[in-house]
């Protein structure tokens, strides 16, 4: 036992650290027939949640492209204008533009943000506050779910050293036993022989060697017996640990896909970047306010830039405010085509992957009905649940 022991201790370490290094975000089968009923339950409302959780992201996601594509229109609606209208948007746009050059003095050693990211923030002012708290509890919870992984994907692998020190011990236990019986005859045999030949007797240590033989017998089948439990409860316990680093998994594809997402859509690395940009963004709010009671011609050629907007029944106009060079400078317009278009993509990634792992997820419940009809009953009273 000592030696089975000391190896396994160094072999599970080694296992453990290897796994710490990786993380493994492809899911992997469950043995459904080895769950008890309450885990097979636990399991099925599992995956039925990861189906709700992908399509609620779905839906989220869906209606960020939408936005994403109003302002694509945005800007058709701008340059399909006729020329009368262009030239008159593109005149006040190159007028606050030079305007808004003389007024950068006034920022001068105060924290800046540009005016895309003051705009995007006036936008979603009343969230924004949430919206960090949420994305810090999220990079909280990822580091919480990567820990997780990486303790699960230990636990696998000790769990799965065991499964093999264990069948090792039986394979040692059979030829051991093996070994033992073919001595105990050979012994047998040869003082039976004396016996016989000498004309002694020899009838007590025939009887000794009997009795230690049923008694190695009797020490030998409880172990071999003990091993095979003990292999059986070890092949539950992985079969545990993969249906919970699956359940795991699945939440560290869908918070870190969010959490991308966010970082995106602000411009930011972290939520501590995207606190202090909110804080610039209250700064700079400050001093435009202050600055725009002071510069009446400016404010002026704003208005009118927004009401010539609002005519055109944009979706967002007040966003081009923040943009006036991308009206009159086309280059700045393509930038903020590729800007959105970047978007887009990113939310398409989105819809899709959570799309994919919804139907992983309905392929699972589809497999586990199809090879298991006796559970059927259970699993779609489960499922409608979910559907209600």
């Amino acid at each position: 036992m000592g030696l089975f022991s000391i190896f396994g201790r160094k072999k599970r370490k080694k296992n453990i650290e290897a796994a710490d290094s990786v993380i493994d975000t492809k899911l992997e089968d469950v043995d459904f027939s080895k769950l008890s009923y309450e885990e097979r339950s636990r399991y099925v409302e599992e995956q039925c949640a990861a189906i709700v959780e992908c399509n609620n992201n779905v839906e989220n996601a869906k209606k960020e492209y939408k936005t994403i594509s109003s302002y694509f229109a945005d800007i058709q609606i701008i340059e399909s204008q006729p020329d009368d209208v262009r030239d008159r948007i593109t005149g006040l746009a190159k007028t606050i533009a030079d305007l808004s050059v003389d007024r950068k003095m006034l920022f001068t050693g105060e924290k800046k943000i540009s005016g895309t990211r003051y705009m995007q923030l006036l936008e979603e002012e009343d969230t924004i506050v949430d919206g960090i708290k949420n994305l810090k509890n999220n990079e909280i919870y990822l580091q919480v779910v990567k820990k997780d992984m990486s303790a699960l994907t230990g636990e696998k692998a000790a769990l799965a050293m065991d499964t093999r020190e264990l069948m090792d011990r039986q394979k040692i236990i059979k030829n051991i036993t093996i070994v033992s019986m073919i001595c105990f005859v050979i012994i047998f045999t040869v003082f039976m022989a004396l016996s016989m030949s000498s004309g002694e007797d020899y009838s007590l240590i025939l009887f000794i060697i009997l009795f230690f033989a049923a008694v190695f017998a009797v020490g030998d089948i409880l172990l071999y017996q003990r091993t095979v439990y003990n292999i059986k409860l070890t092949e539950k316990k992985v079969n545990r640990a993969i249906a919970l680093h699956n359940k795991v998994k699945i939440k560290y594809i869908n918070t870190t896909n969010l959490i991308e997402y966010q970082y995106a859509k602000y411009g930011v690395k972290s939520s501590y970047e995207l606190a202090d940009l909110y804080q610039r963004y209250l700064e700079t709010k400050a001093v435009r306010e202050k600055y725009r009671q002071a510069t009446l011609e400016l404010s002026d050629n704003e208005e009118q830039l927004e009401e010539l907007l609002y005519t055109l029944e944009l979706f967002a106009p007040r966003v081009w405010l923040s943009q006036v060079k991308a009206l009159c400078e086309p280059k700045e317009m393509v930038e903020i085509r590729h800007e959105y278009s970047i978007s887009r993509q990113k939310l398409r990634k989105l819809i899709e992957e959570n799309a994919k792992k919804a139907e992983e997820a309905k392929s699972a419940l589809r497999e586990i009905i199809s090879k298991y009809p006796g559970y059927a009953p259970d699993i779609l009273k489960i499922i409608e649940k979910y559907d209600s």
